[in-house]
């Protein structure tokens, strides 16, 4: 188990490339060793016919003008009896002497003839009483060989062009983008997260391959700045906290360092320093719960869902709110029929509470307020509008921000902390639903709560 494990362990360490190249060769040797093979096994045919040829002609009458014949004589050479002949010429003998001097063999045998290059396939027959030759010339299996082999090695060499033509083409298409997806990937593990795979073709693999590092590197580049952004605006949520409880902190450490200086003699003074002291920390305290609660709906909160009829939860906030704020002109709007939905009854009680309290501080006094529930499709609609001042486009997009006021002196007497949309925004997220709010200067503005009517 160890050896295999060397083994490819070495093996591994070989690029796709040299693993490319090294296929290339084993196909190129394959195809050489195929056309060797291909060539000696018509060699040995071709000879195999040449042999029965020189048998059958053993018990042949008349002399074959193409076989060279001879006989042994008592003196021990060979005497010609038929001339092989070529194309009508004569051709040079076979060498005998040469070929026989240690013996007769019983098979057929391959000589040389006595001048230029031919070759003679020889069957020595010897019955007893005299001694046989008989000889075909090679010319026509020498031709044959000759031009197979020329056939053998054009084919082989246009296979070889084939294969590096078609290996060419796949590191082309294949390994040349992955080394392109390589460069990329070390740029951006250089902390370059804009790169991007270029040219990517979904047909291929490595195409393929490039379009999902494409799409999980924009969603890496996404990651990273949603947590750049939610670092920023916990760096703001804090710097706008200390900002909110600096005040109220302030003014309640100053009425109670007065107090230790014996500055609050009188009862009247005393009095109104306890009734300052506890409106700062009655706002102090509504902030603490609004933080509170952002906090709890950032942390993916387990909601208590029930079945609500949201009719009778928007009559109830409007009740609560006519109790708290005198002055305020509230309609309520629902449909006949109930509208019972699976929610968060406490929150989205929340949520109503918050929208009525902004239009009952920002609407104006004259200002008429409705509030209304009803149901658009697939969705519940939760709106409160008004009539009044209103506020500008660009403040109205950014009011469900955390801790903004449009009010750009931030004085506390226009309004709260700033946490109000906010909350409402994380309340109807948690719902599977979205907050939209409108205004515009002078013509009113128009939150609405939208939630899927069936969870």
């Amino acid at each position: 188990m160890t050896g295999v494990e060397r083994v490819e362990g070495r093996g591994g360490r070989l690029s796709l490339r040299a693993r490319l190249v090294v296929g290339v060769a084993l196909v190129v040797v394959l195809q050489a060793v195929a056309g060797m093979v291909v060539i000696a096994y018509v060699s040995d045919q071709l000879l195999d016919q040449i042999d029965e040829r020189l048998d059958a002609a053993v018990d042949a009458t008349a002399g074959i003008d193409d076989l060279y014949q001879a006989s042994l004589d008592e003196d021990g050479t060979w005497r010609t009896v038929n001339p092989a002949r070529i194309r009508g010429e004569v051709a040079d003998p076979p060498d005998l002497a040469t070929a026989l001097d240690g013996g007769f063999p019983t098979d057929a045998f391959t000589v040389d003839a006595t001048g230029g290059d031919l070759e003679y396939r020889v069957l020595v027959l010897d019955d007893g009483d005299a001694v046989r030759l008989l000889a075909s010339p090679l010319r026509g299996y020498d031709w044959t060989v000759t031009r197979l082999s020329r056939l053998v090695l054009l084919v082989a060499a246009a296979m070889i062009a084939v294969t590096i033509a078609v290996a060419w083409w796949v590191i082309r298409l294949g390994i040349r983008p992955l080394r392109a997806m390589t460069t990329k990937a070390d740029a951006i593990a250089a902390g370059n997260l804009a790169e991007r795979i270029e040219h990517v073709d979904r047909s291929t693999e490595a195409g393929q391959l490039g379009s999902a590092l494409n799409e999980m590197m924009s969603q890496i580049e996404a990651s990273f700045a949603q947590r750049d952004e939610s670092e920023r605006r916990l760096r703001d949520f804090i710097a706008d906290a200390a900002h909110e409880l600096r005040t109220p902190v302030a003014t309640i450490r100053g009425y109670a360092e007065l107090h230790q200086g014996g500055g609050l003699r009188e009862d009247d003074a005393l009095d109104d320093a306890m009734r300052r002291t506890a409106h700062e920390s009655q706002r102090m305290t509504r902030l603490i719960n609004d933080m509170l609660s952002l906090a709890r709906l950032d942390l993916e909160p387990t909601l208590s869902w029930g079945e609500v009829d949201l009719r009778l939860l928007l009559r109830d906030v409007a009740d609560a709110a006519r109790a708290r704020h005198v002055d305020l002109r509230l309609e309520v709007v629902t449909p006949d029929e109930p509208v019972v939905v699976t929610a968060d009854a406490d929150l989205l009680h929340q949520a109503l509470a918050n929208l009525v309290s902004n239009a009952a501080t920002h609407a104006g006094p004259d200002a008429t307020t409705v509030a209304a529930v009803a149901i658009e499709g697939d969705e519940i609609v939760l709106s409160v509008r008004d009539d009044g001042i209103g506020m500008r486009e660009e403040d109205a997009r950014r009011a469900s921000e955390r801790f903004f006021r449009a009010d750009p002196s931030r004085s506390r007497s226009s309004g709260g902390a700033g946490l109000g949309l906010a909350i409402v925004d994380e309340i109807a997220t948690a719902h599977g639903g979205r907050l939209d709010f409108t205004s515009q200067p002078g013509g009113g503005s128009c939150a609405q709560i939208s939630i899927p009517r069936h969870r």
